[in-house]
């Protein structure tokens, strides 16, 4: 447990700079692997401490004691990209600073949607703020061990870090004024989890999982009578192949490019048809396309394992989130890793397991999207039914249907339709994108059922595209700078107001050819009302999680992973069936800023992720 209740009275910012190479970079690395590798050396480190500057270059021994001076355990440690930083301090020189703050991750809400590509760099930061340039001598350092700089370089070296030290400082100083304390000490979380880590991390069952997937691909091969993958790995080849079987490949038009390209992907429902063709030599090209040419779990073992072999008798495994990866503000994966996404019942979550005499606690709000969707839409019927715990999604599946549906007797299709309706198209999804998914999960329907379900959802709750209709309202709002308010939210210029504080920020909100688009990380994109409904409700599901973990937190508990509406805890054994009524509790606290909104919320404990979840 940690304490994070009060207010430290210094600031520190810091700087390291380490050895780096062509091959050990953390540009190949993780940052777990490059911080616990053999190769790892500080070479220097720029502190900034009431205004003024120290450096201190040196050997193991005499950075640790260098470093005792400073007052840690009663400072917020900044950096820009703390997890590179917070993980040498605490890991390599065992100083844990009361709270960590991180100026690149304080710009994702504040600097980052009129950023150019959405970067948040020391350098783009920066430039973006009018400070002096980030220097270069970085560059000259590729290769050199702290032994091997001259006097002079090593000077050289120490005025450039300095200055990094000092721009961190300026951008702490522009970011702080402008967060809610929440928000800080989520960001102070958000590092701890990566620093202060929990899970451990299981090689065996990453090794195993890896010789399954390798296997199957093997033999997806062999069934397809293929000696290598070249035919599979290949478009032109594979369309081939396809052509010699009597098969005419199926084509889609780019959403990049706008022209016709191959549709082999693993979503295209034309190509997964194939799967079921009549000739069994097609079926089996198919099958061996889908198995090798899908690389990402394989990759991930293989990245999981190499960071399992780094932590051999060391430390835990570091769980690297980025703070407000998303435009709505929800976290998202980093450092090489998504643990944002980790299939349900999957290797990766059953390799996150609890140390001896530890339990994962794992909570998930219950639909809150659509909960909200249904309270700003003031759709009190679908309301109503998530306050008595009603099976929503098997209730409007029996009315898409025509007959009674329930969980037990009806699971798949009609229940799976009814919860992907139910928890989709309160954001405007229109019958060909929900016809397409539903293909994809392997739902047998036609395009005339994906309209019924459509017609029947907003017929039911016809409030909701009353609500999207009003979202378009607030669209020429924002754009003219008026204030109207829609619930815990209202319109500034070209920006939404939450109940938190924070914003959903549209930057150069302007009509082109009759639709609204703004610009973002240098892109533009279309924003249309069901959209705008769709970034409000996944902001204000983001607002209760996060207020939950925080609220837990500043009493002592730091959980272990956050993904999306889950908060993931690791607690001794002996308190699992209390913490778990707590954090039920928590989650469910009623949200003042939404009135009645019914919240509800699933707990389970495990020895490891998948378990708890």
């Amino acid at each position: 447990m940690t304490d994070a209740s009060t207010t430290p009275e210094h600031v520190i910012t810091i700087d390291w700079e380490t050895f780096y190479s062509q091959l050990y970079t953390l540009s190949k690395m993780t940052t777990q692997e490059y911080v616990l590798h053999p190769d790892f050396q500080a070479i220097g480190i720029g502190v900034r401490l009431n205004g003024e500057a120290h450096w201190f270059s040196g050997t193991y021994k005499e950075f640790r004691h260098w470093l005792k001076q400073f007052p840690w355990d009663n400072a917020l440690a900044v950096a820009h990209n703390a997890i590179f930083d917070a993980s040498i301090l605490e890991w390599i020189f065992d100083i844990h600073p009361a709270k960590w703050f991180c100026t690149m991750m304080a710009a994702r809400p504040l600097a980052v949607p009129w950023t150019k590509n959405g970067r948040m760099s020391l350098a783009i930061m920066a430039d973006y703020l009018g400070l002096p340039a980030k220097g270069t001598a970085v560059v000259n350092a590729l290769g050199k061990r702290r032994e091997d700089f001259t006097p002079a370089e090593l000077e050289e070296y120490a005025e450039y870090c300095l200055h990094d030290a000092w721009l961190c400082e300026q951008i702490y100083l522009w970011e702080i004024d402008q967060l809610p304390q929440m928000e800080i000490d989520l960001i102070d979380a958000t590092i701890k989890k990566y620093v202060r880590p929990q899970f451990l991390l299981d090689q065996n069952v990453l090794t195993e999982r890896l010789g399954v997937v390798r296997a199957a691909k093997e033999e997806a091969l062999a069934q397809a009578l293929l000696v290598d993958r070249s035919a599979l790995m290949s478009n032109p080849q594979f369309a081939q192949s396809l052509i010699e079987l009597g098969v005419d490949p199926p084509t889609k038009i780019s959403p990049a490019t706008g022209k016709e390209t191959w549709a082999f992907a693993k979503n295209d429902p034309e190509f997964k048809e194939l799967l079921d063709h009549h000739d069994a030599r097609v079926q089996a090209l198919v099958a061996a396309r889908l198995k090798v040419k899908s690389t990402q779990e394989e990759t991930r073992l293989e990245r999981f394992i190499a960071i399992s072999h780094t932590l051999i008798g060391r430390q835990k495994f570091g769980v690297p989130l980025l703070y407000y990866g998303a435009h709505t503000g929800r976290f998202s994966g980093l450092d090489k890793l998504n643990l944002q996404n980790l299939p349900r019942g999957g290797a990766l979550r059953a390799a996150l397991v609890a140390p001896p005499d530890h339990k994962v606690v794992a909570g998930d709000l219950s639909q809150i999207e659509a909960r909200i969707t249904a309270m700003l839409a003031g759709q009190g019927d679908l309301v109503e039914q998530f306050r008595r715990g009603e099976d929503v999604y098997s209730l409007f599946a029996s009315k898409a249907y025509g007959y009674k549906v329930t969980k037990e007797t009806h699971a798949f299709p009609e229940r799976f339709v009814g919860k992907t309706c139910i928890l989709g198209l309160g954001f405007g999804v229109g019958a060909a994108k929900l016809y397409t998914s539903l293909k994809v999960a392997g739902v047998e329907c036609s395009e005339l059922d994906a309209e019924r379900y459509v017609t029947t959802y907003r017929t039911t709750f016809s409030n909701v595209p009353r609500l999207w209709r009003a979202a378009d309202k607030l669209i020429h709002y924002m754009a003219n700078g008026k204030s109207i308010r829609l619930g815990p939210i209202h319109t500034i210029k070209e920006a939404i107001v939450l109940p938190n504080g924070m914003r959903l920020n549209y930057p150069d909100l302007k009509q082109q050819d009759g639709q609204w688009t703004y610009l973002y990380r240098g892109k533009r994109t279309y924003l249309y009302g069901a959209k705008l409904i769709e970034n409000i409700v996944q902001a204000l599901a983001r607002i209760i999680v996060s207020t939950a973990e925080v609220w837990l937190y500043r009493r002592g508990w730091l959980s272990s992973l956050q993904v999306h509406d889950e908060l993931v805890y690791v607690v001794p054994g002996y308190l699992a069936e209390k913490f778990k009524l707590v954090l039920e509790k928590t989650l469910t606290r009623p949200v003042d800023w939404m009135e009645g909104l019914p919240v509800a919320c699933e707990v389970a404990i495990g020895d490891n992720y998948a378990e708890a979840k």
